[in-house]
């Protein structure tokens, strides 16, 4: 299903804020060998076709495995296009199975080569903690599936050059390597888990996908859906 990438647009509305995380949904999957259901990431959509981007990093296990909950409804997923090996890519593109939603706002990819170090940026994302590091104060927004509740957070960092982060200068982190990975300082927290492949914005535009003090940046992401056919 073609989609336009001039077609991700936001209106000219006040900041968001937490409006972002109206087009995030948390993503999990049931485990095999036992009954426990427990978040493995965040989604969010870029269009009313069902189009969303997360990390690679979340799809682990085998895609049928996995459920999206948005709007009320649990979503099947279907895999467009992953990225995650020992090369230091990480990033997947899906597609929420018969969605039947519709988005409130448009979505823009902006241009990530703007963005200068020591601006601050926001993520967005569901996880099962209440409250996490960072976060001034809660949104107030959860979902709820079941027995298990999924809380929404919003928090801000700042953007970094590489060198400052020398723990993974020590340990040869090879995403520092990819031009399109760029650094955001304090968010390692085991606490943010679940948050990984939320949105980094900034002003209602979306700069990438978070990872976990680093992100896949938008000019990479919009490379990637052109070479899957979504422009």
């Amino acid at each position: 299903m073609a989609m336009s990438i001039d077609d991700l647009d936001f209106d000219d509305e006040e900041e968001i804020d937490n409006d972002i995380l109206e087009i995030c949904f948390p993503i999990y999957h049931l485990p095999v060998d036992c009954d426990d259901l427990f978040d493995s990431g965040t989604g969010f959509l870029i269009n009313n076709n069902g189009i969303f981007l997360s990390a690679g990093h979340n799809f682990s296990k085998e895609i049928g495995t996995y459920i999206a909950y948005y709007g009320d409804n649990k979503y099947k997923i279907k895999c467009i296009y992953k990225e995650h090996d020992d090369s230091g890519k990480d990033l997947f593109i899906g597609e929420l199975i018969d969605f039947n939603g519709k988005l409130p706002f448009h979505v823009t990819l902006a241009n990530s080569d703007s963005i200068e170090n020591g601006t601050d940026l926001n993520f967005a994302g569901f996880n099962t903690q209440m409250i996490v590091p960072g976060e001034t104060m809660t949104t107030g927004i959860k979902i709820q599936d079941s027995e298990y509740t999924f809380y929404g957070h919003v928090l801000t960092a700042e953007l970094v050059f590489p060198e400052k982060k020398e723990w993974y200068r020590i340990i040869g982190d090879k995403r520092l390597t990819l031009p399109f990975m760029k650094v955001l300082s304090n968010t390692t927290s085991p606490l943010y888990r679940g948050i990984s492949g939320g949105p980094v914005f900034f002003e209602k535009r979306i700069y990438g996908v978070f990872l976990s003090d680093v992100f896949v940046t938008s000019n990479y992401i919009r490379d990637c859906l052109k070479k899957v056919g979504t422009k």
